[in-house]
């Protein structure tokens, strides 16, 4: 029988009880976890029981010393380490890859901290220490989808379409931020005691280009891998997570693993007609997402949620004489297109296509001043404009109206940003002609101007005033609390407010009329708030779905009350409120917020106006 080798120094062992002769390490064998009562960060974190182990760390319960909240905790431990006390070994052959391990688990917290979904499990902290990396994430009360398919087997069609459309809006903001998850499956996916559907584990979650070929290493879990993982060098993209997706569904729907796709390719496949145990419309989904050829798969987390609702979804390639015109992103775009409320730069921003994004847009019309750029439908209620310098068309633009913003009047008084003077090394006021008021700047615009949906600091921001621009913007009123705050038409479809100490006025003042805070909604109307409980602020978005830009965001700790306009057919867990005077807006509604009055008469709005 071989003897034992060394996990340190890879020397025989003659002695399997005792230390290593070569290097005194001790014996492989023992509890690979840290003793239960193990202090972390000085004492900040207390680690309790083990809550899991894998090939490649260890989870523990944990206690939060100061805020005195559970947490799990989890180390990263390779299969031959060893702990010399607390110290993580491992041998000098694994070196290098250990150290690229603990930096990949630090960059696993940082991608997990610009994700925003109640759907995707909170990190709390990351740090180094004994000679390991660590994550400090949120404790889910719950099971693992896994385990319960190993406790009742196949589940009902509802709940699994829950868990799809819970995952769906995870996955939409993975995709958001140009990461792939790539180890979508049932242990995955945790299901908590307030029926909280999480994904979790990203520890195999790269970046991606959408259409480009990539160089990823090759993790996947075999039952439920897309033919494209099997590739150290392929071309991946949200498709790749949905493909993982359908196969885990296909899993809690049917109680029998979806085959490996290897075993596909040579003729073995899934029973994909499982009608029986699903509605039409959720196995119509899943059996999309599990088809081999990329274009045959929903190409985003919506297009799985449109088919799971019925809606035709196109195919990359498809496009009718009698569609409208479209643009998308151009492949070769480095970085994401800035959507403008008007034709020209100095427009304030209303979205962003992200970079690698494949969505198509209408094309409502390009500018008679400006032909180079062009008007698209964001989203069912924001249009905007965009630069085709960074897009490619698809359809019949000959007959493509020309539209032109009208311009401002003349006649009111305007703003425009001020411009810093000195004279002798004091400010200047420059002298006032005729009707005109100017005001000298007190203090240097290094950058642009923000403009909010409100009076004060604590409002969203709905558009910013490019440094420089010599734009002048008709101003509509002053507030009556906060007099130092003017409201002004940023452009034909969006009005904001500014601090009137960074801009300059022209124009007789006097008649100005003063305008109030919204008055307060009716007693009768259905509101939300934001939870006193929430870490952070709730982020409003133009549309429903984490993949809408965002148009203002609720601060953390903010009491205020907002209209709920109503509920989103496709999307129930997202609701549309009354964000401010001028800007609506939708949120989650099922997590952040708590309601407040009778929503069960909320409508379910059609395809909206958009505002043009």
């Amino acid at each position: 029988m071989p003897p034992d080798i060394c996990a340190i120094c890879n020397s025989p062992r003659s002695d399997t009880a005792g230390p290593c002769t070569v290097c005194g390490a001790p014996p492989a064998a023992g509890n690979r976890s840290l003793p239960v009562g193990t202090h972390l960060q000085n004492g900040k974190f207390t680690l309790g029981r083990v809550l899991g182990e894998g090939g490649f760390g260890i989870t523990y319960l944990g206690a939060h010393r100061y805020l005195r909240r559970t947490v799990a905790i989890k180390e990263l431990f390779p299969e031959r380490a060893i702990r010399h006390g607390t110290t993580v070994s491992v041998p000098d052959s694994q070196q290098r890859d250990f150290h690229m391990e603990k930096e990949r688990v630090l960059e696993e917290a940082r991608a997990l901290t610009r994700l925003d979904s109640p759907h995707i499990v909170e990190v709390q902290d990351a740090f180094l220490e004994n000679n390991t990396a660590y994550i400090v994430m949120e404790y889910l009360e719950g099971e693992s989808l896994q385990e319960r398919i190993d406790t009742v087997g196949s589940l009902p069609s509802d709940d699994v379409r829950r868990i799809a459309m819970a995952a769906c809006d995870a996955l939409a903001e993975v995709h958001r931020q140009d990461l792939l998850h790539r180890d979508i499956k049932p242990a995955n996916i945790m299901l908590t005691r307030d029926e909280r559907v999480v994904l979790v584990d990203f520890g195999s979650a790269r970046s991606f280009n959408h259409g480009q070929t990539v160089r990823h290493t090759r993790i996947l879990t075999m039952d439920y891998a897309a033919p494209e993982m099997y590739s150290t060098q392929a071309r991946f993209g949200p498709y790749t997570d949905l493909f993982c997706l359908g196969g885990t569904l296909y899993h809690a729907l049917t109680g029998r693993l979806p085959s490996a796709v290897m075993d596909r390719l040579q003729g073995a496949g899934p029973d994909l007609d499982f009608s029986e145990v699903a509605p039409d419309r959720l196995a119509a989904a899943i059996r999309q997402a599990l088809q081999i050829a990329v274009e045959d798969r929903p190409q985003s987390a919506a297009d799985f949620k449109a088919v799971c609702a019925g809606i035709a979804v196109p195919r990359p390639t498809e496009q009718t004489a009698s569609d409208p015109p479209q643009l998308s992103l151009k492949a070769t775009t480095a970085i994401g297109l800035k959507v403008r409320s008007g034709p020209g730069a100095a427009h304030s921003i209303v979205g962003i296509v992200p970079r690698g994004s494949t969505t198509r847009y209408d094309i409502l019309g390009k500018n008679a001043a400006k032909p180079t750029w062009y008007q698209i439908r964001l989203s069912s209620t924001v249009a905007g404009w965009v630069y085709r310098a960074f897009v490619q068309t698809r359809g019949d633009l000959s007959g493509l109206a020309v539209t032109c913003p009208a311009p401002a009047s003349a006649s009111g008084p305007q703003l425009s940003l001020s411009r810093k003077r000195r004279h002798r090394g004091t400010r200047h006021r420059a002298p006032a002609s005729g009707s005109q008021l100017s005001l000298s700047l007190k203090a240097t615009t290094a950058t642009g101007l923000n403009v909010r949906s409100g009076p004060g600091m604590a409002h969203s921001i709905v558009g910013t005033i490019p440094r420089g621009s010599t734009t002048r913007y008709d101003i509509l009123g002053k507030n009556a609390a906060k007099p130092t705050w003017y409201q002004i038409r940023l452009s034909s479809t969006v009005a904001g407010w500014v601090y009137r100490a960074f801009v300059q006025t022209r124009g007789d003042l006097s008649g100005l009329a003063v305008t109030c805070r919204p008055a307060p909604a009716p007693a009768s109307g259905p509101q939300l708030s934001l939870k006193a409980t929430t870490a952070t602020g709730l982020k409003v978005r133009s549309g429903p779905g984490a993949t809408h830009s965002i148009v203002g965001t609720a601060p953390r700790g903010s009491t205020t009350r907002y209209d709920i306009l109503g509920k989103d057919a496709v999307f129930p867990t997202w609701w549309q409120i009354q964000y401010s005077n001028t800007v609506t807006g939708w949120v989650v509604a099922n997590y952040f917020v708590q309601i407040h009055g009778d929503i069960s008469s909320v409508p379910i709005p059609g395809q909206s106006h958009f505002i043009g």
